[in-house]
């Protein structure tokens, strides 16, 4: 016998309604997020070259991560919250999306996060029981912002942490006066500087005994170049780098190869590259230059090496930098980087990178 009073329904309608709501909100926050990540996707695929646009939206690859995990949960979110086929099948098929671009874009950030261990240590044993004592180097490579940087801040970083070398892009004659006028040369008495106006020149200054070299050749901004001695019988060469931005797209390629072709003619002499790169790890120019042997500092440093992600411009902001345009970069095989960190100096909107190489 059938029960004749009427039947309570499962959900309120009231109820209902919120869910169906929620569940609509979730699924199409999660679409925004994985629509909105797409360009970037593509353009890191494309390599973020042919223009500035695409090299900016190249450049967020990291900032996406974030907004994928979000996209992701919601996602779950909307599933959970779905009853009919269809509505689930909407949302696994959104959430199927932003998992597999959030695993994409954490394969392209991983790498920059495991620290190298491969750099002997003041104090590690060697074969034999030999305690390895090995040469450092203690380097600064900054943006002077066509030579406003102020000079004191300069000098005033290069004392306290106790710099070796100094690579300074966008140095101005008016910088070098500044800057000789507020000691440095006291410090760091031995230069190779190519100074011009605007954002084209740049210089090196070193305690080290030096010998200059000819610069990079046929790249847009000046690029001197310096061997340095370490200890007897131990050299490396030092290059102030600073390629043309991606405004001009041929010019900032360009640039970054010239940088490579002169790292692979040094054969295997250990090389120090430091400066402005106008790139980041997700540009294909930039990993090209890289893939000539070279590592990244704060790369090689870690997520635990101190000063990762290490972000640099733009540094004059009322908020912080979102990107590492400025990077000190060393040949894999026989140089380490450890103590990465970065520099604030008013009157430049980058951060300096600051670090100590070893030699291997």
């Amino acid at each position: 016998m059938s029960d004749p009073r009427p039947r309570r329904p499962l959900v309120r309608p009231g109820r209902a309604g919120g869910v169906v709501l929620a569940r609509r909100t979730a699924l199409v926050l999660a679409t925004l997020g994985w629509l909105g990540s797409l360009p970037v996707t593509v353009e890191r695929l494309r390599g973020g070259t042919g223009g500035p646009y695409r090299a900016l939206l190249a450049a967020l690859v990291p900032w996406t991560l974030p907004v994928l995990a979000v996209a992701v949960l919601l996602a779950a979110v909307a599933l959970r919250l779905g009853r009919a086929s269809g509505r689930r099948r909407a949302a696994l098929l959104v959430g199927g999306l932003a998992v597999v671009t959030l695993g994409v874009h954490t394969a392209w950030v991983a790498p920059s996060v495991v620290p190298d261990r491969g750099a002997p240590v003041a104090g590690a044993s060697g074969p034999g029981g030999v305690t390895l004592v090995p040469e450092t180097v203690r380097v600064l490579a900054l943006n002077l912002e066509f030579g406003q940087a102020d000079p004191a801040v300069v000098v005033d970083v290069v004392r306290r942490e106790r710099v070796d070398v100094l690579l300074a892009v966008e140095l101005t004659p008016g910088a070098v006066s500044e800057l000789r006028a507020a000691g440095l040369e006291t410090v760091l008495p031995t230069s190779s500087l190519a100074a011009e106006g605007g954002a084209s020149g740049s210089g090196l200054w070193t305690r080290l005994p030096a010998e200059a070299l000819d610069p990079v050749a046929g790249t847009t901004f000046r690029a001197p170049r310096a061997r340095l001695t370490v200890a007897p019988g131990r050299t490396v060469v030092v290059t102030a780098a600073h390629p043309h931005p991606p405004l001009q797209p041929a010019w900032w390629e360009r640039d970054l190869g010239l940088f490579a072709d002169e790292v692979r003619a040094a054969g295997a002499e250990p090389q120090i590259l430091g400066g402005d790169y106008n790139a980041t790890l997700d540009h294909a120019p930039f990993r090209a230059l890289l893939g000539t042997g070279l590592t990244d500092a704060a790369d090689a440093a870690g997520v635990t090496g101190g000063a990762w992600p290490g972000l640099t411009w733009p540094a004059d902001r009322s908020f912080p930098p979102v990107m590492r345009l400025d990077h000190v970069l060393v040949t894999t095989r026989t140089l380490a980087a450890s103590d990465v960190s970065t520099v604030t100096v008013p009157g430049t909107d980058h951060r300096g990178v600051l670090t100590t190489v070893t030699l291997r």
